[in-house]
């Protein structure tokens, strides 16, 4: 088991090596670069939307906002690795019924990765969005007072540089 779940690891290295999508961003340790951000898959950080959020910022980001397929298929691809549980994503329609914006930015999401039949707010209380574990890490909505853990991003420009 060891052994594949390190051959999976390898696999999304080299998969980004050879694609050239990892490009030369600084990110402090923990932290995973692709393209202009910084990922911090949180371990041992459950919690509601709002205190994920509260986290992220309180290690200099906000939760993520996956806004092309390319970045969605990383964060997928790196969960796979980790066969970790479902995270938050920084998706919100908790101000308008349907209408998903990314919370740090307030910007509406011009790309999605639904599960299908998702997002259903069902029992009308589904309004963030998580990557199901058992959805293959596709887009689920699911009510803000779960607890889940987050995953921070910083984008290129608001990175301390390491090193």
């Amino acid at each position: 088991m060891a052994n594949s779940k390190a051959r999976a690891v390898l696999q999304v290295v080299i998969s980004f090596i050879y694609t050239g999508l990892v490009i030369g961003t600084d990110c402090k340790d923990g932290w995973t670069a692709y393209h202009n951000s910084c990922y911090l898959f949180a371990r041992n950080h459950a919690s509601t939307f709002t205190e994920a959020e509260h986290y992220c910022g309180q290690h200099g980001g906000h939760l993520v906002s996956m806004e092309t397929k390319a970045e969605n298929m990383f964060i997928r691809d790196y969960l796979h690795g980790l066969k970790d549980e479902d995270r938050w994503i920084g998706l919100t329609d908790e101000m308008i019924e349907g209408a998903w914006v990314w919370y740090s930015s307030n910007t509406d999401a011009t790309y999605t990765d639904w599960f299908p039949g998702q997002p259903n707010s069902h029992g009308g209380n589904e309004d963030c969005v998580i990557l199901g574990y058992h959805n293959d890490y596709k887009w689920v909505d699911a009510p803000c007072t779960s607890s889940y853990e987050p995953i921070c991003e910083i984008v290129s420009g608001e990175v301390d540089i390491v090193g």
